[in-house]
Formats: structure tokens, sequence, C-alpha cells
């Protein structure tokens, strides 16, 4: 078996291109493949979040991110999306996919069964997330993303 050593670690800082200016301090997200923006604060908490601009820059800048967690290089199972939330793969010989989200039908066939099935699929969702992805891979080829905060 062959070794494996994350993409970034060492101070978890690393560099990505900011689709819009960033200031030192700033909350980012993933906004695309390889790309982060300021967290625009709202009602919805963002899944995408990965850290924080260590530096101010200019739209298309390169900026230094003190990021969550370690970034790792794995193959996708299907098409991961830079933004989605990484869990395990289902395929034997990939490594991660994609969190299938599903929202809740509350309809006028909404039943409490139903409700309950999906808070508790959610809550296992939530415990399986691995970290968010940072680039966009098709299947089969690798894809880099961020662990998720934890402890």
């Amino acid at each position: 078996m062959a070794d494996y050593t994350p993409v970034y670690i060492s101070g978890r800082t690393l560099t990505l291109t900011a689709s819009v200016a960033c200031f030192g301090g700033d909350i980012l997200e993933v906004s695309g493949s390889g790309t982060v923006r300021p967290f625009v604060p709202g009602a919805t908490p963002s899944a995408k979040v990965i850290g924080v601009a260590m530096d101010d820059v200019p739209v298309n800048g390169r900026v230094t991110v003190s990021g969550f967690g370690p970034v790792h290089e794995s193959v996708a199972d299907g098409t991961v999306t830079a933004g989605d939330q990484i869990v395990t793969a289902t395929n034997a010989s990939r490594q991660v996919r994609s969190l299938a989200v599903s929202g809740i039908d509350v309809g006028s066939s909404f039943v409490q069964a139903t409700v309950n099935t999906a808070i508790n699929a959610g809550l296992n969702n939530i415990r399986s997330i691995l970290g968010v992805a940072l680039t966009t891979a098709a299947d089969g080829l690798k894809v880099r993303w961020m662990q998720a905060v934890t402890g």
C-alpha cells in the first residue's frame, strides 16, 4: 500500500482564487472549483465555509486561507462539485462522494412518520460528513476537499 500525505496540512493554510474581493478576517466559503468568496451573513448558515482570509485581495487575486482542516485529495465516486459536502464512497474502487441532499415534502400527504424518518436520515448524514469539496471532479478523478472541523 502506498503512503499518503494530505495536500495541505502544515499550519492549515492554503492559497485559492478569490471570486470577489476579500479582506483579511473575512469568513470564506467555496464559490467554485478552486475559488472562494466572503460568506454573506443571512438567515441560513453556509455549509461551504472553509476558513478565514489572511489578507486583502482583489477579485481573481490569490488569497491565503487559514483553513479549518487539512486538505485531502481522493478519488471521486460520481461527479463531485466544488462546495458539496463530502462523505464516504459507495463504490469500492472510489473514496469519496457528494452527500445527496433531499427536502421534506410537506404537501397534503404530510405525515409525522415521514418527518421522523427524514430527520433521522438527516442526522445520520450530518454525522457522516467528512468535509467540503474545494474542486469539481468527474467520476474516477481526483477531487480536493477540506476536512470538516472536529472536536
